[in-house]
């Protein structure tokens, strides 16, 4: 039988104001007698799945498994958007969760965090308190566990957190500035009732989604923040991943990257400040085509198969590789990559980058950017692939980009 906090505390006050203060006479032995009902105690974020930790509970089954039973409904819950599934992500956009949990017949502890890509954390801590000789894991470590233990990897970031995190980025990324000698300190904190106006601007923000930019907003920018947000949700194509590899990985990259002949980029007869190397076909600017080109390196392979897994397509289908070199100072001008090439997957290592986007508009021009951090990748698709430019402005420190395409498929 469920029973809300609010009258939970109120018997338990209730109960404690029937004790006496001070008690003058010895106190009779009271007989004791077992609880009626078990109890199961959740927060309200939990009071919807609290029915199913209550059967098992009630049927005999070990305390902390009906616990975990109350925890997982949330974890499951897409709408849900505290744990799990769903879940708000990072500040790199990655869902990241924790939990722990105790077991009281035996002592016993059991916790994991910063794990992504798996949804049910609370029942991979309980993993790691029965089979393992640990009482926490963390980060890639406990990831690897889950995945031994059975758990499967999946994308945890719903269309709607990743929103959420579009207009918390607008608004609260620059979390540590202006600091307490600034007047303007106090703009970082919002009001104690922001709920509803936080959800009627994400409501506003998605069907202004769907309409057009006003006509009278000046070149590059947006009438409003909402309309500067609502630019962001036509660019949902694009899609980031942080730590696609590790640094290990990185650093065996790059070791093999600098053994390679990278060449000056030529463009009609103007040479930029990058280096590049092709591999699989070459893109002839002067007679603009595709030509053949060595075969993609060995060591390539497996940062190729991580890309494919990020458009969602076999390996063998991205068949043309980009590598680009960017000294200090180099960067590469506003294009769309050519027309003979499909989804772009551009893996960046060394140093971190600002990738910007662009999209004419009548009046002017829509824009967006993301800063690219190392061992991460984008992938342009869709909208982000065809109706939008990109471009990188000069860098601060020595970066690569190796960038994988897939071909368009052409009518015979």
């Amino acid at each position: 039988m469920p029973i809300s906090r609010r009258d939970f505390i109120a018997a338990s006050v209730a109960g404690a104001a029937s004790v006496p203060l001070l008690a003058d006479t010895p106190e009779k032995p009271q007989p004791k007698r077992a609880a009626k009902l078990p109890i199961l105690v959740c927060s309200e974020y939990s009071y919807k799945w609290i029915e199913n930790g209550y059967k098992l509970l009630a049927g005999g089954a070990d305390t902390l498994d009906a616990a975990i039973q109350v925890v997982k409904g949330p974890e499951d819950d897409p709408d849900y958007q505290n744990v799990g599934l769903g879940g708000r992500p990072n500040e790199e956009g990655v869902v990241e969760l924790d939990a722990c949990c105790m077991h009281g017949p035996t002592r016993t502890a059991g916790a994991v965090g910063g794990v992504r890509n798996i949804k049910n954390v609370s029942l991979v801590a309980n993993a790691v308190r029965i089979h393992s000789g640990h009482v926490m894991l963390v980060g890639e470590g406990a990831e690897r566990f889950a995945v031994a233990q059975g758990f499967p990897r999946e994308n945890l970031l719903t269309d709607k957190s990743r929103k959420d995190w579009l207009l918390w980025k607008e608004t609260h990324s620059d979390w540590w500035g202006p600091g307490l000698a600034s007047p303007d300190w106090r703009k970082r904190f919002r009001a104690p009732a922001h709920s509803d106006e936080w959800h009627e601007r994400i409501q506003r923000m998605e069907e202004r989604s769907n309409s057009d930019i006003v006509a009278d907003a000046p070149e590059g920018i947006p009438e409003s923040f909402e309309e500067h947000v609502a630019l962001m949700f036509s660019l949902l194509t694009l899609a980031y991943q942080s730590d696609l590899i590790a640094p290990a990985d990185e650093a065996a990259l790059l070791g093999n990257l600098k053994a390679l002949s990278f060449q000056p980029f030529e463009f009609r007869g103007f040479l930029a400040k990058r280096y590049v190397a092709w591999f699989g076909w070459r893109y002839d600017y002067a007679g603009g085509q595709l030509r053949d080109s060595e075969p993609i390196p060995s060591f390539l392979l497996p940062l190729r198969a991580r890309a494919a897994a990020l458009a969602g397509v076999v390996p063998e289908s991205l068949q043309q590789v980009l590598i680009n070199q960017y000294a200090p100072g180099a960067g590469i001008g506003w294009h769309r990559d050519k027309p003979m090439f499909g989804d772009v997957i551009a893996v960046s290592l060394a140093a971190p980058c600002t990738l910007r986007l662009r999209r004419k508009h009548d009046n002017g021009w829509e824009r967006a950017s993301l800063t690219v951090q190392p061992r991460s990748a984008y992938l342009l698709s869709g909208e982000a692939r065809w109706e939008w430019q990109h471009s990188i402005p000069p860098v601060d420190a020595l970066r690569y980009s190796v960038t994988f395409r897939t071909l368009v498929e052409r009518d015979p």
